[in-house]
């Protein structure tokens, strides 16, 4: 699916975050459930099995002091000298206005960087979104909305401009994203994903087809603080590779956030998922 680059995070096996209201809304604190004028996140993966004891720096996120992500590293574990960071800039009104994304190695040798690029319309929603590969535009996609402000379609176009996908977008009776569809440039429906969400916008149930008829399903629950406690994952029909229960434990710091996360896979121990969190204040 070719969307924003932060929305690829949305769905994480390890811990918890929420499908946003807006769309913008993702590159904020307030999307990673952070509490308090956080200002840099590090996560790690941390597995003590005797077969495999290690810790591996994963990914960095930074905020300035209004709570908007200015930068994402991505730490390649196969090779500690390559990584990929992702620059965010904003208008004065504080909309998103590009993204700049570089892998270290490859810019390195001249590849240059890849960016999207924002339009937006007069009610502050974005309505074209650019994306370059240095100089070179590789496709661009239209976003459209309905009266209440809520993107009901987005047109992608490829890099010789003709239409490739297009993606339908409903809502629940609380505004939250309820149902996704994908159709190829003839119109064909080729995947359709369901979402579930209690009265908090928590997502409780994840539901795909695709052309094929085949369904992937996922159920979650969550704790008083909102965060996930377990997880069923059901894909396909195959009992033995396609079922999978995750249930999540949490230590706290003073300002609740979560700094450690303990992962179980079918009730046995798979790894811990720690965050070091740096304040502002």
């Amino acid at each position: 699916m070719r969307i924003a680059i932060l929305l690829s995070l949305i769905l994480l096996i390890g811990c918890d975050v929420t499908p946003p209201k807006h769309r913008l809304s993702i590159y904020t604190t307030e999307y990673w459930q952070l509490k308090g004028k956080v200002k840099t996140i590090d996560f790690y993966d941390i597995t003590t099995d005797s077969l495999n004891n290690s810790t591996e720096h994963t990914m960095q996120i930074v905020f300035n002091e209004t709570g908007l992500v200015t930068r994402i590293m991505y730490y390649n574990q196969e090779d500690k000298d390559d990584y990929t960071t992702e620059f965010y800039e904003y208008d004065k009104q504080g909309r998103i206005k590009e993204i700049k994304k570089k892998s270290e190695k490859t810019e390195a040798i001249g590849s240059g960087f890849y960016k999207i690029a924002y339009s937006y319309n007069q009610d502050n929603s974005v309505v074209r979104e650019e994306h370059f590969k240095g100089k070179n535009l590789t496709m661009i996609a239209e976003h459209y909305y309905n009266k209440d402000y809520k993107e009901t379609e987005q047109r992608v176009y490829g890099i010789d401009k003709n239409l490739e996908e297009v993606y339908h977008y409903s809502y629940d009776s609380n505004g939250y994203l309820g149902k996704l569809e994908k159709y190829d440039h003839n119109n064909v429906l080729l995947d359709t994903i369901k979402y579930i969400n209690n009265s908090k916008g928590k997502l409780i149930q994840y539901i795909t087809y695709d052309e094929l008829g085949n369904i992937d399903q996922e159920e979650y629950t969550y704790n008083n603080n909102n965060d996930r406690i377990t997880a069923k994952i059901r894909k396909g029909i195959c009992p033995l590779v396609g079922y999978k229960d995750f249930s999540y434990v949490y230590e706290y710091d003073p300002k609740g956030n979560y700094t450690k996360c303990y992962v179980y896979e079918n009730e046995k121990f798979s790894f811990i998922e720690k965050r070091v969190i740096t304040y502002y204040e």
